[in-house]
């Protein structure tokens, strides 16, 4: 969690950030620092967690991140002495993160590849305010762009793009994915976690590969009873020879998980609050608050159905609407799923986001994600020839699967409290 606030004056600047902490009080996990600062640019007063601070009076640096490959990030980027050092280090992490670094005369924010990991600005008169969540900024606050620095110096904000996808090119594309499957499971995810499974490919992939790696992992589905992802969860559970907890929920804790969500969310489409509660009541089931989820597979490698639909209409064209969604997967998917995740106090890992697997899906053809078989379209066809080279068992690697949010039940839920103007408060203030 992080709230930052730079203002003329110093009780100014700590109150809003204090404000800022109150409104984000519900995914606060550890004990909390404080920090002020002044500088050229103004008081500055920051809040966040324990232990994602370095200062020493003069500067400060606030970093999130999950980069297993790097032994001490926080490190290399406080000795960075320029923006340009900055980029350079940014380029060669492969990891998920969102920092803040301030100096007498800047403000630099920025994050990963991709966007896993949230940081959200405003402008005010003579300063600015930062946090993790969006809402609490208000509604002209801006997301802080993926594979961005974004440079305040006191009179404007400009935006430099440190990252452009690096073209991969392999001899085997199939064993080169798997390869990279398994190192982001074995980097990424905790020892002990609790993985999202719906008996699906893409959780199926992610929790052959956590057996085989020895991580004590949970596995846990959400839906009403008698869904279809609660026998499709079972079946898969069952050859996988894994123990599933089933967690039935009922019209009444949709309704109440929805309220305490929509009051934080900036997206509450009914799919939005659907999804939202399916990872919320995953997380607050968690034992281990470590929750893994396999978010970005459909939009890496193909897995919508609406793919198919656009392939058949347009072809090869439907591959600039693949790359566009990965684009805005940071505000349209990740946004809320972090968020569903951290509001129950619990920490959301992706491993198909990690950088190797996303710049490896934008560079192969569109014809490994989705391929005509005997009349057939194959979604994931890829993914699909990975589960069978990494051995997951061919019922799992076949398997047609419905959206968690139809699958689960709870879609259907959160239409009808919305028919029956149980939403209807809160819905004025959707956007």
């Amino acid at each position: 969690m992080i709230a930052l606030a730079l203002t003329s004056s110093e009780s100014e600047a700590r109150s809003e950030a204090r404000r800022l902490r109150d409104r984000q009080s519900h995914r606060i996990k550890k004990r909390l620092e404080e920090h002020s600062l002044r500088t050229g640019l103004g008081h500055i007063h920051l809040i966040a967690e324990e232990g994602s601070v370095l200062a020493d009076g003069r500067r400060l640096l606030w970093i999130d991140h999950n980069a297993p490959e790097v032994e001490d990030l926080p490190q290399m980027i406080w000795e960075a002495d320029s923006i340009k050092d900055l980029n350079l280090i940014l380029q060669e992490v492969d990891g998920f993160y969102s920092g803040i670094k301030v100096s007498d005369n800047m403000i630099i924010l920025f994050r990963d590849h991709v966007g896993l990991i949230p940081l959200n600005l405003k402008l005010m008169d003579g300063g600015l305010s930062a946090a993790s969540e969006r809402v609490p900024l208000g509604s002209d606050a801006k997301p802080i762009r993926p594979g961005t620095l974004t440079i305040f110096d006191g009179r404007s904000l400009k935006t430099v793009r440190w990252y452009m996808p690096r073209r991969v090119s392999v001899r085997d594309p199939v064993n080169y994915l798997a390869e990279q499957l398994k190192n982001s499971v074995k980097g990424y995810v905790p020892e002990r976690c609790s993985i999202a499974f719906s008996g699906g490919l893409d959780s199926s992939i992610i929790a052959h590969l956590a057996l085989q790696l020895g991580k004590k992992a949970e596995f846990i589905v959400v839906g009403v009873e008698g869904c279809v992802d609660f026998e499709q969860a079972s079946e898969a559970a069952d050859i996988l020879g894994i123990d599933l907890r089933k967690i039935p929920v009922r019209g009444d804790e949709i309704l109440k998980t929805i309220q305490t969500l929509i009051e934080i969310l900036p997206r509450r489409s009914l799919m939005d609050l659907s999804l939202a509660a399916i990872f919320h009541i995953v997380s607050r089931n968690s034992t281990t608050k470590n929750v893994v989820a396999g978010q970005g597979a459909d939009e890496l490698f193909g897995g919508y159905w609406r793919y198919v639909k656009m392939f058949r209409e347009i072809g090869d064209g439907v591959n600039e609407y693949i790359l566009a969604d990965l684009e805005s997967l940071y505000i349209t998917n990740l946004e809320r799923d972090e968020l569903a995740v951290a509001s129950a106090k619990s920490t959301l890992t992706t491993p198909y986001l990690a950088r190797r697997i996303y710049e490896f899906s934008r560079s192969i053809g569109l014809e490994m994600k989705l391929k005509e078989i005997d009349g057939e379209i194959v979604r994931k066809w890829i993914l699909r020839k990975v589960a069978e080279a990494l051995g997951v068992p061919g019922k799992l690697r076949l398997r047609r699967k419905k959206a968690a949010q139809y699958g689960s039940g709870i879609f259907k839920v959160v239409k009808r409290l919305s028919e029956e103007g149980l939403l209807a408060e809160q819905s004025t203030n959707l956007r």
